[in-house]
């Protein structure tokens, strides 16, 4: 719903001198703050690679929780000085849930590695997993988490397919369902260890 910001609340300002460099995405608590807008603004910028004289600002994603949701997912996005270049950089690009880093949390060790289909003899075979929840549910968000098994650490986005389909549906067998996303036409790219989200109208 739309809310009326009278000033705005800063939630995270970082200086050079302060920052030190991480492998994580950058994390800033939001203290429970209501709001219609999200802002980022670079205050000083670095040297573009191998030109001195010429500086930029780049983001890879910017996500905003609530409720454990991301809905930044899909939103509109403002930004006036953007280069655009697809298909590697564009405005689009900050929420659409890809990104080369995982979700901004320190990973934590697991005993499994997640879920394996049976091995097949040809790639144009078709395998499906189904979840079935005790009554229906309002989904918002679904997210793919790519496999990264502990006993091949060399191999993100482990067994990650090719060409998918997710669907939604109010029976077992799928009679009528509702198409979340297609890529049954073209080649997804690996999202290795990126998790790979499609949001949900309101």
């Amino acid at each position: 719903f739309p809310v009326t910001i009278e000033r705005p609340e800063t939630l995270f300002e970082s200086s050079e001198a302060a920052e030190r460099s991480s492998v994580y995405p950058r994390y800033a608590e939001g203290r429970k703050v209501v709001a219609r807008y999200v802002r980022f603004t670079a205050l000083s910028l670095v040297p573009e690679p191998r030109q001195k004289a010429r500086f930029i600002f780049c983001l890879g994603e910017i996500m905003v929780f609530s409720g454990g949701r991301n809905v930044a997912l899909g939103a509109a996005v403002l930004a006036p000085a953007s280069a655009e270049s697809n298909p590697a950089w564009a405005v689009r690009h900050l929420v659409d849930g890809c990104h080369a880093m995982g979700i901004p949390s320190v990973p934590a060790s697991s005993i499994s590695n997640g879920w394996h289909s049976e091995i097949f003899k040809s790639p144009d075979q078709t395998s499906w997993v189904q979840l079935e929840f005790p009554q229906q549910e309002f989904i918002r968000e679904i997210r793919l988490v790519p496999a990264h098994p502990a006993d091949y650490p060399d191999r993100a986005g482990f067994g990650f397919p090719v060409r998918f389909k997710v669907e939604t549906a109010t029976d077992q067998n799928f009679s009528n369902p509702s198409l979340v996303y297609d890529s049954t036409e073209r080649d997804f790219l690996n999202p290795e260890d990126t998790p790979v989200g499609f949001a949900f109208p309101e």
